[in-house]
């Protein structure tokens, strides 16, 4: 395509044979032969695009917000001639990273690395890297893209914090999944069998219909189940506000998982992810949170609905900004239920309102995220 010059070249030439047309000065066209000149040689020069292959890696795919990220490529040309150094651009979401692409002999590759931009939560397509071509003259520039694309998982800052939410946990050890006991009559759901599995425990009509065995699993419903909430209502935050909220969230949920307490993590716009008491499960949860966005969909009212009952035991945490009293009460009407609630209210910025909590609710009032492990403490210390 034309750059900025090549379309002022262009012009001119356009212009000076116009001129020599309308006045009848030939001389005139003189002026068209230069800038036509030029614009034909640097057609010529970006027309046969080298051949370059790359292939890209990330270092790490998960990154907590602020921590550095790396992008690797590996260059190569396997044509007959050499390249000369030239600039690439890659993109990273909706930033660009330049990156300096040396000359390369016939057949030789080469292993580059470069940092990514992580200042900002998100989930970012990584690439392709547009190599672009442009004649000595400027006046033309053609690229290609090369390499593929990648996803980047820019996770919210976690902030330390002990899990002392108490249910109906009956093992200091926590609930540890694979280790339940097998006299539990609770079904949970059907997996594949593994050895270990007691035989007693197959599913044979379901094996029978997959072809593979089936088995119940079952788990211990003495064990306290936790319900994370997080209100994603655009109107309840500022924009400072609802980062802290996430960064709120996300500590609550990683802090849960750590205490091998099964979570249940939803937000009011209706996405979902259920752990099953595992330190692993924290990472799926850090994915939903780095995607989530302030929208005008859905409503803590909606959410208590969608969400139904719970066995007495449970504990539910809300995470919420400047909510209304309508959708605050559908949330005492949910915590009711169950043993333990917890409204955070995080409304950071000055003369940010205080909402109003239903009083059998407990409620952490923050304004920072990073305020937030001490606060918590101090409401199980009380």
């Amino acid at each position: 395509m034309l750059t900025s010059r090549g379309a002022l070249a262009g012009a001119v030439a356009a212009l000076a044979y116009l001129l020599a047309r309308l006045l009848h000065y030939p001389e005139f066209g003189v002026l068209a032969v230069a800038p036509v000149a030029a614009l034909l040689v640097g057609l010529a020069w970006v027309v046969r695009q080298p051949r370059v292959t790359v292939e890209r890696t990330l270092e790490r795919s998960r990154v907590t917000r602020g921590e550095t990220a790396v992008g690797q490529l590996t260059v190569g040309n396997p044509g007959r001639r050499a390249l000369s150094a030239t600039v690439g651009e890659d993109r990273c979401g909706d930033e660009s990273v330049l990156v300096d692409l040396p000359r390369l002999a016939a057949g030789e590759s080469i292993e580059m690395s470069y940092s990514l931009p992580t200042g900002r939560r998100a989930v970012l397509t990584v690439g392709p890297l547009a190599i672009t071509r442009t004649d000595p003259f400027g006046l033309w520039r053609r690229s290609r893209h090369a390499g593929g694309t990648r996803r980047l998982w820019v996770h919210p800052v976690c902030h330390p914090l002990v899990f002392l939410a108490p249910g109906r946990l009956r093992s200091l050890d926590g609930p540890d999944q694979s280790a339940l006991p097998h006299g539990t009559v609770t079904f949970h759901a059907l997996r594949e069998y593994v050895p270990g599995d007691d035989l007693r425990h197959v599913h044979w009509r379901s094996s029978a219909r997959t072809g593979t065995v089936m088995v119940r699993e079952l788990v211990d419903t003495s064990v306290a189940r936790v319900t994370l909430v997080l209100d994603v209502a655009a109107a309840h935050y500022s924009a400072e506000g609802f980062e802290e909220a996430v960064e709120v969230a996300a500590s609550l949920a990683v802090a849960a998982t750590r205490a091998r307490m099964p979570v249940r993590l939803t937000v009011t716009s209706g996405q979902s992810v259920q752990g099953r008491g595992a330190p692993a499960d924290g990472p799926a949860m850090l994915d939903l949170l780095a995607e989530v966005r302030p929208t005008a969909e859905g409503s803590l009212a909606d959410m208590a609905t969608r969400l139904g009952g719970f066995p007495p035991g449970d504990v539910l945490l809300v995470v919420t900004g400047s909510a209304p009293p309508d959708q605050l009460r559908a949330v005492g009407a949910l915590g009711a239920r169950v043993r333990r609630g917890v409204v955070a209210v995080v409304a950071a910025g000055p003369g940010a309102p205080a909402a109003p909590v239903p009083s059998h609710l407990r409620v952490v009032r923050v304004d920072r995220a990073a305020d937030f492990p001490v606060q918590w403490e101090r409401l199980w210390t009380r």
